[in-house]
This record gives structure tokens, sequence and C-alpha cells, in this order.
């Protein structure tokens, strides 16, 4: 061996970690059980108060699921397991820091497809059960990130703070499964239940000096703040016509950017088979015609249009792509962006557009100053459009994202938006 060779993993220094003793992966339960969620039982609802640290990023939700009914063909997930919570909050000592009223199934669908690599899309999709038969009970594993509002940081829970997690169970049956073959349907889906039901998350104990050290920082004037991002979905009707303009509210001090997807305002008896869905109507989305928007503006009241072709409008159908490849990135250098809507795009089958609000390139998303400031414009988003058709059940699902801070000072939490 040559005189000062070593081999090339220990040329790097070594780096150590004294603070955190070990971690856990634990499982909670609602105080009402962990079995026969679903259409019997809609409500979930779990707080976390134990004295080990809480990593904020590590929450998911694990169950089994199977469908009720004697329906002869497989039954599928609308896109797949992030379909089942029809609303969700995340709550520390009150404060929300996530709150879906709504479509959590679209609002998912649209972050992991904006923001999965191809890797981290089939792992989720497998860890879901997407295009897995329901009619055999199925375990699945749920990151609740996917919601938005990923909190990428230690929080001391007891004996500071409470974080409580409740989610609502879809009940519609038809929006969150659909046939999975073609042919004659006979039975139907009366239902589905979900046992062994549980939240997870790492919890990490750390050496006393260091926790105490953390309690010290959260009960002081200065504190600490965690900012993350939130999505908020509004729903408006379409009306049987070709132009459309239509007025969200955004009340909030940073909206970075907005997305908008063409969502079925009913589904009706000829788009259902045995109860349910007959196509995937979550992973499928498009305007009637099959057309996208033409001279679609965006702006907040009193500011200029924000999207690519500023007061002309976007038609082009790459045009609307660019815009909300825009919106996504986070940072100019981000990776693994938009790969699965380029997809969608390239297959005329998933089609929402966006515009970014964000003003420059040394302006990121994760700056609490970066887009514009909703209480300014009363927060009136107003949005104007054609269609080559009229559009006699789509409504327009706006889903906007705003930036959160969580602010703990003094021991007490505050969240602005």
């Amino acid at each position: 061996m040559e005189s000062g060779h070593v081999p090339k993993y220990l040329n790097a220094a070594v780096k150590e970690n004294n603070m955190i003793v070990s971690t856990t992966n634990e499982a909670m339960t609602s105080i009402s059980g962990k079995n026969g969620f679903g259409t019997d039982k809609a409500e979930f609802e779990v707080e976390i108060n134990k004295a080990d640290i809480l990593d904020g990023s590590s929450l998911q939700l694990k169950g089994k699921i199977k469908v009720n009914g004697d329906i002869n063909k497989r039954v599928y997930f609308n896109s797949n397991a992030y379909s089942l919570p029809e609303q969700m909050s995340i709550e520390i000592n009150g404060q929300n820091v996530l709150l879906l009223n709504q479509d959590c199934d679209h609002v998912s669908k649209l972050d992991r497809t904006l923001h999965s690599s191809f890797t981290q899309y089939y792992n989720t999709d497998v860890m879901a059960l997407a295009g897995q038969d329901l009619k055999t009970e199925q375990s699945f594993v749920l990151d609740l990130s996917k919601y938005g509002s990923a909190l990428k940081y230690f929080i001391v829970t007891s004996p500071v703070l409470t974080m409580k997690v409740k989610i609502r169970f879809q009940q519609n049956l038809a929006k969150l499964f659909y046939v999975g073959e073609t042919g004659a349907v006979t039975g139907s889906v009366t239902g589905y239940t979900i046992d062994d039901l549980r939240l997870t998350a790492d919890f990490s104990n750390f050496k006393a000096e260091a926790k105490e050290s953390l309690i010290k920082k959260y009960q002081s004037p200065s504190g600490i703040k965690m900012t993350t991002h939130s999505y908020i979905p509004q729903r408006a009707q379409l009306f049987p016509t070709t132009n459309h303009r239509i007025q969200g509210s955004f009340l909030n001090r940073n909206v970075v950017s907005a997305y908008y997807v063409p969502v079925l305002t009913t589904i009706g008896t000829a788009d259902k088979a045995g109860g349910i869905s007959k196509t995937d109507i979550v992973s499928n989305i498009g305007f009637e015609g099959g057309a996208l928007p033409k001279n679609m503006r965006v702006r907040m009241d009193g500011s200029n249009y924000v999207n690519q072709n500023g007061t002309a409008g976007v038609s082009n159908k790459m045009e609307h792509l660019t815009g909300a490849l825009k919106a996504a990135f986070r940072t100019p250098e981000e990776n693994n962006v938009g790969y699965h809507l380029c997809k969608g795009y390239k297959e005329n089958r998933y089609q929402p557009t966006g515009v970014s609000f964000v003003r420059g390139n040394d302006n990121y998303k994760e700056i609490t100053n970066s887009g514009v400031n909703g209480f300014y414009a009363r927060g009136a988003l107003i949005t104007e459009f054609d269609t080559t058709a009229n559009q006699t059940n789509r409504s327009l699902l706006t889903i906007g994202v705003v930036t959160t801070t969580v602010s703990i000072e003094n021991g007490q939490v505050s969240v602005v938006q």
C-alpha cells in the first residue's frame, strides 16, 4: 500500500450529532379506537402531547382498507389513497397550521404532480394503492406533507405545545372510487371500512441540556418562527357559457401562486356504475370541450396581470404549461418539478393551469414577502378566460398557495398567513 493512501470514504471529515440520543417511530390512535373508520365512522382525531420531541415532517397515516358491497368488477381509488380524506386540519395549541375544508383529493394530487420525481411518485403510488383492487383488504401509508404545510422542524410537544390532527374521510363513494374494468357492471359498492388506523411520527430523545435550551427558546420573548406553505382551495361553478370571470378571496399576507383545476361539479347517474365513478375523476381533469382556456388573464384587484403573457392573456397549450411550471418552482434551481404535469399535458388528460406572484429571482417562495399581499387587494383574485365550449358541469377549483408563519413566543402560539 502506498504511503498515505486511505480509502476514499475515510477522506471526509467525521461528523457527529451529540444532541439527539435516539429516535423512535411511534403510533397514536384515536380515542374512538383504531377500527371501523370509513362510511360508518368518518371522523379521526389524534392529540400529540408526548414528552419526546416531534419531527414535524414525519407525520404519516397508516391503516388497512376494504370496500364493501357485491360489485362484480375491480374497484380502484380515484388517484390513490390520498383521496381518502375529504377534510384535514393540523392544530398547534388551537391554531391551525393546516386547514383544508374541501378537495383534499385534488390538492394532494396537484402537490405530487408538481413536486415529485418519477421515483418519488412511483413510491407514493405503491404505498397509496394506486391501481390496486380494493375488494380485498390492503394496507396503505399516507405522508401528510402531501396536503401542504410540511413543518420541517423539531417541535417540543409536552409540556409546551399540543398538536391535534383531525381528518374527515370522504363519504361520497363516487368521488373516492371508480370501476377498474370495462363490461357490464352488476352489484354495487355500499361503503368502505378502514381498520388498524394509526397516526405515526418520529420522536427524538434529546440530551437534557439540548431539550432545556429548546424549551427556553420557545418561552423567550424572541421565540422561534416556523415558515411553511399552505394550500387554500376554493370552488366556483362555471356557467354554461364560453366567457368566464371568477373572483376568489385570498385575504393573506403573502400569496405566492395560484393553480386552477377544472373539476366535475356533480357526478351524474350516467357517469356512475355500481354506485361509484366509471372513470378516475381525480387523475383526469379538463374543461368541457377538451381544450385549455383561451385569453386567460390573472391578477389581484388593482394590480397588474401576472401570468405568462400579461394583459394579452394565455391561449396556447405550451404557454399554459410554462406558466404552471413557473408557479411550481420554489427556487430557480429546484429540481424534480413537473415531470407528471408534463406527462398529463402531453396525453391531454391532466391539465391544471397556474400563475406565480413571486416578484423576482432574488425573492424566493421561502421568503415571507416573496409574493403579493392579499390585504392590499382586499383578497380579490380575479381570473378571466374563454373556453371553446359551454361549461355545463364544471367548477373551477382555485388552489392558492400562501406563506404560513407559526410563531412561538413566550410560550404562546400565533399563526399568520
